[in-house]
């Protein structure tokens, strides 16, 4: 088990949280912003996947119960306007 952190800010386009593999065994996203947030695939938009609530709004994806899954950050998008930053908090597998 190797806890990491992550922090994103946002750009006002949608942003891929690795641009390469990064397996993680769970993660936390919060939200440090003002503004609700997007999180979800390449499609991410306003509406479109999940919704993170402004200031602490906060999603838990837990470990699975198959220890050789995993989830991997490269899969996932977010997007919110400019200067907001998404923190994440991970146990990475690599």
């Amino acid at each position: 088990m190797a806890v990491k952190t992550l922090q994103i800010t946002q750009t006002g386009s949608a942003i891929q949280l690795s641009s390469t593999k990064l397996f993680a065994r769970w993660i936390l996203f919060q939200n440090a912003a003002a503004a609700t947030m997007a999180l979800g695939d390449s499609t991410a938009a306003a509406g479109v996947g999940y919704t993170l609530p402004a200031t602490t709004g906060s999603l838990l994806l837990p470990a699975l119960a198959d220890v050789s899954q995993h989830y991997d950050l490269s899969q996932f998008w977010t997007l919110g306007t400019n200067t907001q930053v998404l923190n994440i908090l991970y146990d990475s597998m690599s």
